[in-house]
């Protein structure tokens, strides 16, 4: 299902990151495209009852569900204030209502038959839609809840394939279809705390925005800043495409930046000179997540040894300096986990057993300080790959708010700190 509205686990920000990509793609491979931009005109206002009932029964619901729903649509009546004296209520023949729990879900199998439409044509090779580098198939659309956009080869070939499906969706369900940011938002709030709105005087502002933001304990009062808050919805981002991979959107930024390397590299990745700016954007905002982050190891091929947190234990570079053990073992064994234990079967229970490290020229207060680490750390085996899970939080899983308070607890670091410097200077 393609559509990017009303659907569990989805955002309408991933379908913006589709459309972003798609268009940024065009633009870096110089491709002939066209973009048509739908918004579905008062789209629950226009939908034909029985057009729905078709689909419903197409799609296989049993007779029962799709006389319930009817009735839940076809029932309703309303009544409107008339100089503020209610009229009689009457019964509509069109339309469902927004507001309506059954509502959503209702409109997004509309939109499937849309979505169904533009695949059968491309699957036909009438519309080619556009190609992007890394993925097998091309992109030919993205659904907003009532908006669409339709990308297709900038040919008068194409062109009539795409009206002829809107023409037909739109007579179908008796639609229409005519084609049709932080620092605004900043300036708001600060007209609305200085300016005086009763007499649209401007005052001089008595605080920076920088101290606004910080707690009330501080001087601040509370209010988030925009900027840290965008920082912890790009890392939301960032998790959800190392947890959703298959994803359209994610599908897309993988096939495009990582090509084909593992999803956990996005924790890994370098901004690009011609990356797209919301791809660099997610690269400056891992470095929220990455502290706090770790693996949990099960076979041990995903968890680099030395360098990253697994198990709950910091990263053993952390911890001190073991030279020149990591390039030796390193060498010697490899860069993961699993390269550095041993399975022992015995019977129906397998044994990991950490390596010993064969004679080598180094201290023998490094190898004993090595070993010792090691044994802190037991592992369980289990033939599954590792996986990695977010350390702040008892469900393992990101939240925009635990990302707020993390960036939030820095700005007060870093004012505090500003505080402790500027008292010093004489």
């Amino acid at each position: 299902m393609d559509q990017g509205g009303f659907v569990p686990s989805r955002e309408t920000s991933e379908g913006e990151i589709v459309a972003y990509e798609i268009l940024h793609s065009i633009s870096q491979q110089k491709v002939l495209a066209m973009i048509i931009k739908l918004d579905i005109f008062k789209a629950y206002d226009h939908v034909n009852w029985q057009s729905l009932v078709v689909v419903l029964n197409r799609l296989g619901f049993s007779r029962c569900w799709v006389k319930w729903a009817f009735s839940c649509i076809s029932s309703v009546c309303f009544s409107i204030s008339i100089n503020g004296s209610p009229s009689r209520f009457f019964s509509s023949s069109w339309g469902i209502r927004q507001g309506d729990p059954l509502s959503p879900f209702l409109f997004i199998l509309l939109a499937e038959v849309l979505s169904r439409a533009i695949s059968n044509a491309t699957t036909s090779s009438l519309w080619s839609g556009v190609k992007i580098d890394g993925l097998p198939s091309s992109q030919s659309h993205c659904l907003f809840v009532d908006d669409t956009l339709l990308f297709g080869a900038a040919s008068l070939r194409e062109a009539r394939v795409i009206k002829k499906i809107i023409s037909d969706y739109a007579a179908f369900f008796g639609q229409k279809a005519p084609p049709k940011v932080v620092k605004d938002i900043k300036i708001s709030l600060g007209s609305f705390l200085w300016n005086d709105n009763v007499g649209g005087r401007k005052k001089i502002p008595l605080l920076g925005w920088d101290k606004i933001c910080h707690p009330k304990e501080l001087g601040g009062t509370d209010i988030h800043d925009l900027v840290a808050q965008n920082k912890a919805l790009g890392v939301k981002l960032v998790w959800k495409l190392y947890v959703y991979p298959l994803s359209k959107w994610a599908s897309i930024m993988l096939a495009k930046y990582l090509r084909g390397a593992p999803r956990e590299r996005i924790f890994t990745a370098m901004s690009l000179p011609k990356g797209s700016v919301f791809w660099n954007f997610l690269v400056s905002c891992r470095m929220v997540i990455l502290p706090h982050l770790s693996w949990v190891v099960h076979n041990g091929k995903k968890a680099w040894f030395w360098d990253e947190f697994w198990n709950g234990y910091p990263a053993l570079s952390t911890i001190r300096d073991w030279s020149p053990l990591p390039d030796i073992l390193s060498n010697l064994w490899g860069p993961f986990v699993a390269d550095y234990f041993d399975i022992v079967s015995t019977g129906p229970y397998l044994l990991v057993k950490w390596k010993n490290i064969p004679p080598l020229p180094i201290d023998n207060h490094l190898r004993l300080a090595f070993m010792e680490e090691l044994h802190k750390r037991p592992l369980v085996f289990q033939d599954k790959e590792d996986s990695l899970v977010w350390t702040k939080s008892a469900s393992s899983a990101y939240s925009v708010k635990d990302g707020s308070l993390i960036l939030g607890s820095l700005m007060v670091l870093s004012f505090i700190l500003f505080r402790a410097l500027d008292s010093c200077v004489v």
